[in-house]
């Protein structure tokens, strides 16, 4: 009996270890799962300012895909994951980092996208600390959304395909807001 105990231990203390990964002394999740779709974390990096860590940022995709810039282009599921890791990272700075990564990657210019930025800016509202997980899940159907959480609270959804592209645009098209880090995210897990 007692050896029964131990070998369960050891499975799920097993299974623990392989549902995150450390990138930087940060955990992420292995998978992310949300509205029906699961996704693999397929490549992560650490967005730097300076010489300091800001936040750890994984991308996902479903399983039998893999990470390459071209990705963003495809209509398919997939997902983001933030790591809030620095104080210094406060809403204001994250607003004006979307904004800045909206404006040098937005294919088709920022017009047709304004609305929907502004959307996704408003669930920014509340003060971002060290230890919060932004999550935006894009998940590919008849009308296309990104789903945004903050802790694995919902926050709500953004329709659009084109505005899938220009958001995660942000960390891997041809102008990225982080060179290094993108390259960290192509290097894949």
């Amino acid at each position: 009996m007692k050896n029964n105990a131990l070998i369960l231990f050891f499975i799920l203390f097993q299974i623990n270890c392989f549902s995150q990964h450390q990138i930087k002394g940060v955990e992420i999740p292995t998978y992310l799962e949300a509205k029906g779709i699961n996704l693999e974390l397929k490549g992560a990096g650490v967005r730097t300012f300076m010489w300091m860590n800001m936040y750890v940022g994984g991308i996902y995709l479903e399983e039998n895909q893999k990470i390459s810039p071209k990705i963003i282009a495809k209509d398919q599921s997939m997902g983001l994951r933030l790591q809030i890791i620095s104080s210094l990272v406060s809403n204001k700075r994250i607003i004006q980092a979307l904004e800045e990564g909206f404006e040098k990657g937005a294919e088709g210019g920022l017009a047709s996208l304004q609305n929907r930025i502004d959307q996704l800016i408003d669930f920014f509202e509340e003060d971002i600390q060290p230890g919060d997980s932004i999550d935006l899940i894009y998940k590919n159907n008849e009308i296309s959304y990104t789903h945004v959480y903050r802790n694995a609270k919902y926050l709500g959804k953004i329709e659009g395909y084109d505005f899938k592209k220009a958001l995660f645009g942000i960390w891997i098209s041809d102008q990225p807001a982080d060179e290094k880090m993108k390259q960290q995210i192509l290097e894949g897990i």
